[in-house]
């Protein structure tokens, strides 16, 4: 089975230390400089251990660079070692920016927080909630913002909402539109904002995102988002000249 993680972004820090960092005293510059080196003595004893593959680490000090590293390997298998701009995959802190993306759209009048998800989402209408009915409260985008919509996973959780999702789950689609008329068929796991229940919820987002932007998910990242900070290498794909950066780890 083909699946599509359409919430993966790929990134990589490039960034060079402009110069040395300033301390009060020489005793501080001492100290400050031992818990740098803990921090690449900390990582390589991880690495002995197996317990991670390698990491590329980086301290900064007042707006400088003050520890950068890389350890270890970008690929096991062909004995790649880890560079300081290899691109790594950061899978659910995708959310935050998901969720940055929502907060501009906001801002521009486009989305309300408290409006029912189902005003940008129609598919959303008569959603029901398993073994109660009819929600008392409709789903908000708040509530999407801070996992209280009444999703679940299907990965994290082993109730019987969680079982449907596996049968049939949104996840595994090739689009944001497919995602959505597979959720739609799955009840919610509890009312509306009655808790907070770690889920699909930013995925759902994305697709709302898509429907009030008219743009696709990944260009509207990339134009309001990545490119005012200049994340030049900061995308959904990896493109063909970026790929031996790529880590498989």
């Amino acid at each position: 089975m083909k699946v599509l993680f359409r919430m993966i972004v790929f990134a990589c820090l490039s960034v060079g230390m402009t110069s040395a960092p300033s301390y009060a005293d020489e005793s501080s510059a001492v100290h400050s400089e031992k818990k740098i080196a803990a921090v690449s003595k900390a990582v390589k004893k991880l690495i002995q251990k197996k317990s991670i593959a390698g990491a590329v680490t980086m301290v900064s000090w007042k707006g400088e660079i003050i520890h950068l590293d890389a350890q270890g390997m970008r690929d096991i298998k062909d004995q790649a070692p880890l560079q300081t701009d290899t691109l790594f995959r950061i899978f659910s802190m995708t959310k935050p920016v998901t969720s940055v993306a929502v907060m501009i759209l906001v801002e521009r009048g486009d989305i309300r927080l408290d409006e029912p998800a189902e005003t940008y989402l129609p598919e959303l209408k008569g959603l029901k909630v398993h073994r109660k009915g009819k929600p008392k409260r409709k789903m908000t985008v708040r509530h999407l913002l801070t996992h209280t919509a009444g999703l679940t996973y299907g990965f994290f959780s082993n109730t019987p909402v969680d079982k449907m999702y596996n049968r049939n789950h949104p996840l595994y689609s090739a689009s944001n539109t497919q995602m959505m008329e597979k959720l739609t068929q799955h009840p919610l796991l509890f009312q509306p904002g009655k808790k907070w229940h770690y889920s699909v919820s930013t995925d759902v987002l994305g697709a709302l995102v898509e429907r009030v932007s008219g743009e696709s998910l990944g260009a509207f990242f990339e134009a309001n988002i990545f490119r005012p900070l200049e994340m030049s290498d900061t995308s959904f794909y990896v493109s063909s000249d970026k790929i031996k950066r790529f880590s498989s780890s």
